[in-house]
């Protein structure tokens, strides 16, 4: 035990308390098998008397400590001894720390990276110690006394800690904690192997009807149930950007058609949560619970978190063209419609992780909405001026005429200029496109309209 608590000198004392709670509850596991053992014989035979098994190592563990207390026949006074170092840290039990700290404390997420850093190593580096040096110190006769008492304490140590998801998933739900949610959902998924590894070593050594096979079985059970919770948890959370796109229901336009605050934090948001990728499609298709309504067969069905991820990139969609109409100015809604919807495609293009679950046919299909927004926003603007020019002949006569008194021998004289500084030839055709005739043609097909107005050039 002090081996762990040493390993972790940064975790604060509610976190390092969670092993002490679980050894106090596996001696007093120790009092009731002491109490079915012949304490003189085992006290006669004493401890293993191999090089191996006198290592210091075997004083510092808790099984070390429980050695020495079933030899010695002290095994309840160890017990009542070892609980005050408990109570002098300030701990009565973490479940009830943990469920104030949730409702008095909503950032309770904060802790989250501590619990995880605590609970990988109880796990991978805690207990897989103390089953080593179990197996060390309990031999022969007394292995099955040892398997018991290292269950007990797993499964304690391990309840403890569970406790502290079980505050997690009282607090509000809030679409910025689910991050921290599938890093502990993570954190529980990736050490299952281990507690199936003390499961499977248990029932090879024999001790498959023992009361440790019991409580490793209620250790893998409430494993299974944590994860499912938070499996669960984290579903929902992500399901509730629906909520939260409808909610914004602002009735003031952003100005001159920017890129909507709910785009850009959709698309972070949604950026990231793609790099939990592997993990939410796990997660959906293992603990999500879709709707009674929801159509069977739909596409994506086989991928629900694809599903509904598009799902929410529809509903911004929607939700965007519905705020375009904010504008008067039609003009000003093609903008909006255009910056919006070239910022989501420069999130999907730019993120492996989102463009793989969005697929190419969706952003091609924005693609044509982008360039139809374009065609709008020429129609709106330039459209109704061209209109009105070609409603009367002589107003776009006497612009051209103007226009090209001004621009034409401006030209003439520019060309004049510097054309001592060319060689005839290829030279003045690389540098020089148009002559000055070519751009008195252009002028006078000016507010035609006409797309082949460049088309006459030098080649």
């Amino acid at each position: 035990m002090k081996r762990l608590v040493s390993a972790c000198p940064r975790l604060d004392v509610v976190k390092r308390s969670v092993y002490i709670e679980g050894a106090q509850m596996a001696f007093a596991r120790v009092k009731v098998q002491w109490a079915k053992m012949n304490a003189v014989k085992l006290a006669t035979e004493g401890p293993p008397t191999s090089k191996e098994h006198r290592t210091p190592e075997r004083g510092f563990g808790v099984f070390g400590i429980l050695w020495s207390a079933i030899v010695s026949g002290a095994g309840l006074s160890s017990y009542g001894s070892f609980k005050p170092s408990s109570s002098s840290l300030g701990v009565s039990t973490m479940y009830t720390l943990y469920v104030e700290v949730a409702v008095h404390h909503p950032g309770l997420e904060s802790e989250i990276g501590t619990w995880i850093k605590a609970y990988r190593h109880i796990l991978n580096a805690g207990l897989s110690a103390e089953h080593d040096l179990c197996v060390r110190v309990f031999v022969g006769r007394n292995a099955g006394l040892g398997r018991d008492i290292f269950a007990d304490l797993a499964r304690c140590a391990m309840l403890q800690m569970f406790n502290f998801t079980e505050a997690v998933a009282m607090t509000k739900r809030a679409a910025e904690k689910l991050f921290k949610v599938l890093d502990m959902y993570e954190a529980i998924r990736d050490g299952a192997p281990v507690v199936d590894g003390f499961v499977s070593t248990n029932k090879a050594e024999g001790g498959e009807n023992s009361s440790g096979a019991e409580a490793l079985a209620d250790l893998k059970s409430e494993l299974a149930s944590v994860r499912s919770r938070l499996g669960e948890s984290a579903a929902a959370i992500f399901c509730d950007l629906e909520s939260s796109i409808r909610a914004d229901a602002g009735k003031q336009p952003v100005p001159g058609g920017a890129v909507h605050p709910l785009t850009r934090y959709l698309m972070n948001y949604l950026k990231y949560a793609c790099e939990y990728k592997n993990t939410l499609e796990q997660v959906f298709r293992e603990f999500h619970r879709p709707d009674a309504d929801d159509a069977p067969g739909h596409e994506g069905e086989s991928n629900p978190f694809a599903a509904q991820l598009m799902e929410v990139m529809e509903l911004l969609h929607g939700s965007l063209e519905a705020k375009s109409k904010l504008y008067k100015d039609l003009a000003l809604s093609s903008i909006f419609l255009m910056n919006n919807g070239r910022y989501m495609l420069q999130k999907i293009r730019g993120s492996p992780e989102i463009n793989a679950v969005v697929g190419e046919a969706w952003a091609r299909k924005r693609s044509t909405d982008l360039r139809q927004y374009h065609k709008n926003y020429q129609r709106e603007t330039w459209g109704r001026v061209l209109n009105v020019l070609r409603d009367d002949g002589g107003i776009t006569s006497e612009l051209r005429v103007s226009i090209a008194a001004v621009v034409v021998p401006a030209y003439r004289s520019f060309l004049g200029r510097f054309a001592q500084h060319f060689t005839a030839g290829r030279q003045t055709e690389k540098y020089i496109k148009l002559s000055a005739d070519d751009l008195e043609g252009i002028i006078e097909e000016l507010f035609e309209g006409s797309a082949g107005s460049m088309s006459r050039r030098r080649n």
